[in-house]
């Protein structure tokens, strides 16, 4: 059963048409759920969190309580001086709520207080401040006493960040219900007031009204009766939802009535081409039967119609297809001379592509020996350039193995290597034993022909040297080796070699110079760091500690052999400007004071300006001044934060307080392994986790004991 085109075209842009329009609300309606569902979840992760800031934040008062409780009564007056500034009223009360005495705030002794004061909870008061100003209090039993401290909420939740988008809330409220503090709160949560009940009434989120709004709440329950209600705004969630979902289902909408449309007119166009071509095969078929012979007839097809693909499911397309099958049938008549001629044809295109074959895979063997070699050029070491050219050589040569070996101080070197371990093993005998003329110097002793191979033989395999030079100085040489019948290699590389020797003798030539530059100044910095140590009480053990603590740490972090290197030198220069630091300071035993800090954290500025402004310093000098700053943005000079940081200079910094935690300071005594790793991990009043890098952090609580072992080492050394 056959259909009109016409028809059909119908059909497929009717269907096509309904099929948009239903994927089209379906995209809105994905984009609008998976909108609401990623609000909730950021909500979530954001509520849990600050629960957990404000669990910590209010325990931590709690505690700072429980010691003052323990002073006798001039301890206390004496303690309550070293208060936290958001500590703004501290007082002795009666169990009937009678102010016995002012220790911090407005002296009202005397005054009556409420009896819900005076309990171990959380309360938002008014009546401790001249100006009706809301404090949080808290109070515990001090014997027959009482102690009431008063809270500034702006200052003591000053540290705490919600982090909430604009369609998510949260407030802080008491047991009785009342707004101690509210976060996007838009004005309809203020202080004093109370959250509705219903909020905390059922596990999990619920739907609720504030004022003519919407939101949907959840309570989170916090120490001694505070409850921390978190819930989104539902028509700003909407809103969003609702922006979202239009854009998706109307791009989508869009592309496909782009796509539609075409299609239909391709359809129309089609039926009227088909048509035509039915009336074209029936007259082409009548030119084929009357050529006087095969040949012709082939003429008349190519000169007259190119015969184009053709459907059978529609009524034009089966009367285009009977016209061609005429058409077949006149042709197969003369079917023996078209298979003798296409077999010849077939035959030569065969050699043809043969041919094209084998050119198109030495264009290619050329091509990647010419990356290779602008690969190598862009090597960060010299090792790194000749791991390049020995694998493009010895891919090009089909060798089972190679080595690159390089002159350095006249002994033969092998810096390089790729193949079967057993036959490197043959390669560094031989070094050892041969001499050097011969690596370098091609038979007859012409240098300027480098082509030309020395070998040797092994164990079931012979070795080919390619002697390098450059401007008629020996650089090194190339072994190739291949195992069985000999001349595979050599028949494959010698030509090739012939033409890159130079410019592989320019390449290594120019790594190796930069390498002398770069041990240059590594004895610099070895130099300088004497220096350092013989100006300030650093001794050589700490800067050994921290070079060797360094290069253990950027091993684990995958820095490469380059890079590590460079760090084991310059990490002692860390501190290299604290000689421009008065000495009076430096060694001075008791606490600095502000000015003389001051001028003490002036060292990392005074390091850049000692290095100066050499490109070959700049690892130095990214340690020198950054190895004070923290991950969190609150280190100096620049209090940069997270990647900013070069990782160099994060990893010195967190090596230098490891260190400086287990050393004897004129201020301090050296503390454990142990107590360092808790002081690091968990914090104390100078040191925080959040001011290292986290995966600093992760390989120090998986390899810390590997710290101590180090640092024991180089303790023991002096």
């Amino acid at each position: 059963m056959s259909f009109s085109l016409v028809w059909y075209r119908r059909q497929v842009a009717g269907f096509s048409l309904f099929v948009v329009a239903v994927f089209s609300l379906l995209a809105l309606w994905i984009a609008f759920a998976a909108t609401v569902k990623r609000g909730e979840e950021e909500l979530a992760r954001d509520a849990q969190r600050l629960r957990r800031e404000l669990t910590i934040l209010f325990e931590a008062q709690e505690g700072l309580l429980v010691g003052l409780r323990n002073g006798n009564d001039g301890e206390l007056q004496a303690l309550q001086r070293l208060l936290p500034p958001y500590v703004a009223f501290l007082a002795r009360c009666t169990p009937a709520g009678e102010i016995l005495s002012v220790l911090r705030g407005p002296g009202i002794e005397g005054a009556k207080l409420p009896w819900k004061l005076l309990f171990p909870q959380w309360n938002l008061t008014s009546l401790l401040w001249e100006s009706d100003r809301s404090m949080l209090t808290f109070a515990i039993a001090r014997g027959e006493e009482r102690l009431l401290a008063g809270f500034l909420p702006e200052q003591l939740l000053a540290t705490l960040d919600p982090g909430f988008s604009e369609h998510c809330f949260g407030v802080l409220a008491g047991g009785g219900g009342e707004t101690f503090v509210a976060w996007n709160g838009r004005e309809l949560f203020p202080s004093g007031g109370l959250v509705s009940k219903s909020f905390g009434s059922r596990n999990g989120a619920v739907r609720e009204s504030v004022g003519t709004l919407s939101v949907k709440a959840t309570a989170w329950p916090l120490p001694h009766g505070l409850r921390l209600v978190t819930g989104l705004w539902m028509d700003r969630v909407y809103a969003l939802a609702l922006k979202q979902g239009v854009l998706v289902g109307g791009a989508f909408l869009l592309v496909a009535l782009v796509l539609v449309l075409p299609v239909t007119r391709a359809f129309r166009k089609v039926s009227v081409e088909f048509e035509r071509m039915a009336v074209s095969l029936a007259t082409l078929q009548e030119s084929v039967r009357l050529a006087p012979d095969p040949l012709r007839a082939l003429d008349v097809v190519q000169r007259e119609w190119q015969l184009p693909g053709a459907g059978m499911a529609f009524d034009e397309t089966r009367r285009l297809l009977e016209a061609f099958r005429g058409l077949i049938e006149e042709i197969g008549s003369q079917a023996e001379e078209l298979a003798a001629l296409y077999q010849e044809t077939t035959a030569m295109q065969s050699e043809l592509e043969d041919v094209n074959r084998d050119l198109k895979a030495a264009l290619e063997q050329l091509e990647e020996l010419a990356l290779f070699s602008q690969t190598a050029v862009e090597a960060r070491s010299t090792k790194e350039a000749a791991t390049q050219l020995l694998s493009s050589f010895t891919a090009f040569g089909g060798a089972r193995c190679g080595g690159m070996v390089l002159l350095r101080d006249e002994k033969p070197t092998l810096v390089s290597y790729e193949g079967d371990p057993e036959a490197e093993k043959e390669l560094l005998r031989y070094l050892k034993s041969a001499d050097v003329k011969t690596l370098v110097r091609p038979s007859g002793g012409d240098a300027s022909r480098s082509a030309r191979a020395n070998g040797f033989d092994g164990e079931g395999r012979h070795w080919y040297v390619f002697p390098i030079s450059y401007l008629g100085a020996d650089i090194g040489g190339l072994f190739l080796a291949e195992e069985g019948p000999r001349g595979a290699v050599l028949g494959k590389v010698q030509n090739v070699i012939a033409l890159f020797v130079p410019h592989v003798g320019g390449i290594l030539r120019a790594h190796l110079l930069v390498d002398e530059v770069r041990r240059s100044y590594h004895y610099l910095a070895l130099r300088l760091q004497g220096l350092t140590a013989t100006y300030h009480d650093e001794t050589g053990e700490h800067l050994q500690r921290i070079r060797a603590l360094s290069l253990f740490l950027g091993e684990r972090m995958g820095l490469d052999e380059e890079l590590l290197e460079d760090l084991a030198m310059y990490s002692m220069l860390h501190d290299i400007g604290k000689m421009k630091v008065p000495h009076e300071i430096l060694s001075k035993p008791a606490r600095l004071n502000e000015e003389e800090f001051s001028e003490i954290r002036r060292h990392t500025l005074y390091g850049v300006e000692l290095l100066g402004e050499s490109r070959w310093l700049d690892m130095a000098r990214d340690i020198c001044l950054y190895h004070h700053e923290k991950w969190d943005g609150s280190g100096y000079p620049e209090g940069l934060s997270g990647e900013e940081i070069p990782v160099v200079a994060r990893i010195v910094g967190f090596v230098d307080v490891y260190d400086a935690l287990r050393s004897r300071r004129c201020y301090k005594e050296p503390f454990s392994h142990e107590t360092a790793c808790r002081i690091i991990t968990e914090g104390d009043d100078r040191v925080r986790p959040t001011d290292f890098d986290p995966r600093i952090m992760a390989v120090f609580r998986a390899h810390h004991a590997q710290f101590d072992k180090i640092y024991e080492a180089y303790s023991l050394l002096s």
